[in-house]
């Protein structure tokens, strides 16, 4: 995540120590990224109204990163929808997952599952997988933390559970900042976004 340092410089020093895939909260890093030449770029922050305009328009004008971004909502799925068939384009989309935080997101129940299940439907919007920022989590005690981590995240680990077993794959899960990517780096098929 480049939240801190927000620099094209760092950026390069990060692609040549082979990181290709970064995060960012606002569509002014998304361009610095893409600028940079990131190849894959999570804006971390859920595009709505003019904002969601604006992402596809980093979309189309720099076509050799790949942008993707949260949705959390039925009201921005339908906005979603509209502006790729509007666009002709392919966006590739997260669930965004509340574990916690309570910021973003959605609670990892019921209705995460019958959301995840709608994007997953619609053929312009391409599901990647479920999205997870437990900021919330950074107690100094290091076994306390794996503890409050592991328990935050179970609901998300039973949420896959679910949709795999109805046939609905989760290919990857974005997870962690910096206080418990040392927690999830332990966890299989799970990206980590330290950033602090």
């Amino acid at each position: 995540h480049i939240k801190t340092h927000k620099m094209a410089e760092i950026i390069q020093i990060q692609l040549q120590l082979g990181i290709l895939k970064f995060k960012c909260a606002t569509l002014a890093e998304a361009e610095l990224l893409a600028q940079s030449a990131a190849v894959d770029v999570l804006l971390a922050m859920q595009p709505v109204s003019v904002h969601l305009g604006n992402f596809t328009h980093l979309i189309e004008t720099y076509p050799k990163t790949k942008f993707s971004t949260l949705i959390d909502n039925d009201q921005s799925l339908t906005e979603f929808k509209e502006v790729a068939l509007a666009k002709n384009l392919i966006i590739d989309v997260w669930l965004d997952i509340n574990n916690g935080m309570n910021r973003t997101g959605i609670k990892p129940d019921k209705a995460a599952e019958t959301l995840y299940k709608s994007i997953h439907r619609e053929p312009l919007l391409n599901l990647k997988g479920l999205h997870v920022y437990d900021g919330h989590i950074h107690t100094s005690d290091p076994d306390e933390r794996a503890f409050e981590c592991d328990t935050d995240f179970k609901p998300v680990i039973e949420l896959k559970t679910a949709l795999e077993s109805e046939g609905y794959p989760v290919p990857t899960i974005v997870a962690g900042g910096t206080p418990t990517f040392p927690i999830h780096k332990k966890r299989k098929r799970v990206e980590l976004s330290p950033g602090t």
